[in-house]
């Protein structure tokens, strides 16, 4: 019995570890795939019925900045048994999660000798928040994960190296190096670490350490060599990111980014910007722009945000100078290679292709490796505080508030994951299959992460056209073409592609309805291939407008002519005396409503005679308040019974001001225009009203 106590009770470290990392993550079981996760899925697609060869050859080809042929093979199979059921990668990506973390402990105890701040530094590695991504982000970060594991058996296997001076396990370590850096290359810092480490660490004599250290450094030149030549083969530079990158720039990232690494492991970005954030709002207004701004987010980053970062990082230094100067020989030199490793980790990232410009803040999932060397420095300060129960409290406090900012960012990837799918599956419901050659169209009200307000999209982070192609892949088939070249994965892509395979296939996404009308006339696409939903972002609703878009369509290629406008008349409760202005063929006057257009108001139209009515164009000329306008257009024989054919909760203005809008060409003498848009101040503004009707 005695035998069996201490076998559970050597198990609770581990219980505890699954516990509170469960805490943090298992709402990314709930989830749905990220943007870059759809691209990775769409790069395996057209080997799906190949195989596992044709796989590894294309893994091991070297292609763009990145050289990861093991990260691929490895999401290669896992696409093969799990296809597009994300609760499974989701639960493998948080095992991997814990795995690293209890290579931590392996870590931490053979760099302190102490089981109990082993146990601290693994606890805070599971929980910490400035990393997650590499672990909610369960495709995409594969390589993260794999890197990691594979560079803290690299670390574990050198330190054991150091104590016994066996040339096996140098060897093992260098290997284990290499096979971490073909899953992603955020160790390669590791060929400058290791020889540090033997200076830091290693009771061997001087010129031994030198053999050493010339030996890791020539291993780390020839893996440099070798992929640098690839680059070259490839005809692309080191960094496309930074290729063009000013040198003052470049030389600011170089001496900000360390302590950028410092305070963004620390305190996770996303939480010190919403501080920072809160702060700039007591500032006055002149300085930071309006709130909520682009100008007032681009005063914080760049300002705010930057001097909290460099103030976290001047305390930290100011602690660990003060600590150094009365710690003992083992705890400096463990202070100084914390530091070091965060030095050296964080370079790199300079060099991401994916980033260009001044860094201020680092993705999440770089971090997830650097924070290891914060996490050994936070847990060698805390073994030099003397009173433990204030260290405990401390630990407790710092543990509570990980699991509550890992809690705010998994729920909200949870809630954006669930809605996401949701759209998918409303979509497949309706549509269990595409036509052959078909065409999705979708309008919002809204535009997300980052875009222009006149870059209304569904509140997807990547092409919304090439998840399509993914997610329908598996009962449509899709010609392989569809999925090279980042067809339609960019966010803002539109287009439409036939197949060189078959030409009989085709598939095409657009936003905008003039391009739209192109690729239908361009290409014969018949009215019933073309697909179309409209996306509320408040009410969260995806409605199908399949019929009244190819009402549109036929609005739009049917033959038309302009209604004098002596032959009708508008009325409104608002501001009914100004319509004239609306119809006096001067853009320069115009009729406005006299009201913030949160209000609900309508305009009637009454035509002379009957008419087939098939368009209406609304002139907002050079007003840039009526981007928020959207309208419901219903038409009528006889002023009391209302037929809806049009309806868009936002509908921008072209760059002319210039509204059209289309539909079913029908008999009507009544038009009734309802504003649908928003805004608190504004009012709706028309310079000029014309009716369209069929010849």
């Amino acid at each position: 019995m005695p035998i069996l106590f201490k076998k559970i009770r050597n198990l609770i470290p581990l219980f505890v570890l699954v516990l509170l990392v469960l805490a943090g993550y298992l709402p990314i079981i709930f989830g749905f795939f990220q943007q870059d996760e759809w691209l990775g899925l769409a790069r395996f697609i057209p080997f799906k019925d190949g195989s596992f060869s044709e796989v590894f050859l294309n893994a091991i080809a070297p292609s763009g900045t990145h050289y990861t042929p093991l990260a691929t093979i490895v999401i290669y199979l896992m696409f093969s048994i799990f296809g597009l059921n994300y609760p499974l990668y989701a639960i493998v990506s948080i095992i991997l999660h814990i795995l690293a973390s209890l290579l931590i402990f392996s870590l931490a105890k053979a760099i302190f000798g102490n089981s109990k701040l082993a146990f601290c530094a693994m606890i805070l590695f599971g929980v910490s928040s400035a990393g997650f991504q590499a672990t909610s982000w369960p495709i995409a970060d594969i390589s993260t994960h794999f890197s990691t594991i594979f560079g803290f058996l690299s670390l574990i296997l050198f330190f054991k190296f150091m104590q016994k001076i066996k040339k096996h396990l140098l060897i093992f370590s260098l290997i284990t190096l290499l096979i971490s850096l073909l899953f992603k290359e955020n160790t390669i810092g590791f060929f400058i670490l290791f020889p540090a480490m033997l200076f830091i660490f290693s009771s061997i004599n001087k010129s031994s350490k030198i053999k050493y250290s010339l030996i890791i450094i020539l291993v780390g030149l020839i893996y440099l060599s070798l992929r640098l030549m690839m680059l070259h083969s490839l005809s692309q530079t080191f960094s496309q990111g930074n290729s063009n990158q000013p040198t003052f720039k470049f030389l600011y990232n170089v001496v900000y980014i360390a302590p950028r690494a410092f305070s963004q492991s620390l305190v996770p970005s996303f939480q010190m910007y919403e501080i920072t954030h809160g702060v700039t709002k007591f500032l006055p207004a002149s300085l930071t722009g309006e709130f909520g701004s682009p100008k007032y987010d681009k005063f914080v980053l760049e300002s705010i945000f930057e001097i909290a970062n460099i103030l976290l990082f001047l305390g930290l230094v100011a602690f660990c100078l003060f600590l150094f100067k009365h710690s003992n020989s083992k705890a400096s030199k463990i202070i100084v290679f914390s530091v070091l490793f965060v030095l050296i980790n964080s370079l790199p990232l300079m060099f991401a292709p994916e980033r260009a410009g001044i860094i201020f803040t680092i993705d999440s999932r770089n971090l997830y490796l650097i924070s290891t060397g914060t996490i050994i420095l936070i847990i060698t300060i805390g073994s030099l505080i003397r009173n433990k129960t204030n260290l405990i409290v401390l630990f407790l406090i710092y543990i509570t508030l990980n699991l509550l900012w890992l809690s705010q960012q998994t729920s909200k990837l949870m809630k954006e994951g669930q809605e996401r799918r949701e759209i998918l599956n409303k979509i497949k419901s309706e549509y269990p299959n595409f036509p052959p050659k078909s065409i999705i169209y979708t309008e919002s009200d809204s535009s997300f992460y980052g875009l222009p307000p006149n870059e209304k999209i569904l509140p997807f982070q990547s092409g919304f056209g090439q998840m399509l192609l993914v997610w329908y892949d598996s009962s449509m088939d899709f010609p392989k073409d569809f999925f090279k070249n980042k067809f339609l994965w960019e966010i803002t892509d539109q287009g439409y592609k036939e197949s060189k395979e078959n030409k009989e296939v085709g598939f095409g996404y657009f936003r905008d309805f003039s391009l739209l009308t192109k690729a239908v006339e361009g290409n014969n696409i018949p009215l019933e291939s073309i697909i179309a939903f409209s996306y509320d972002s408040q009410n969260k609703d995806l409605r199908n407008m399949s019929t009244e878009l190819r009402g549109r369509l036929n609005g739009f290629s049917i033959k038309k002519s302009k209604v004098s406008q002596r032959k009708f008349q508008i009325k409104s409760v608002y501001n009914h005396e100004g319509l004239h202005l609306a119809l006096d063929q001067n853009r320069k006057t115009f009729w406005d409503s006299k009201v913030p257009y949160k209000l609900p108001i309508i305009l009637e139209v009454e035509l002379d005679n009957l008419a087939k009515i098939a368009q209406l164009e609304i002139d907002s000329y050079t007003n840039k308040n009526q981007n928020e306008v959207g309208y419901e257009i219903s038409l009528s024989l006889d002023g009391d019974n209302w037929k809806k054919v049009f309806y868009a909760k936002r509908f921008t203005p072209n760059i002319d001001g210039l509204t059209n809008i289309y539909f079913e060409p029908q008999e009507a003498r009544f038009i009734r225009i309802e504003q649908k848009g928003y805004h608190d101040n504004a009012p709706w503004v028309i310079h000029e009203l014309n009716v369209y009707t069929a010849i």
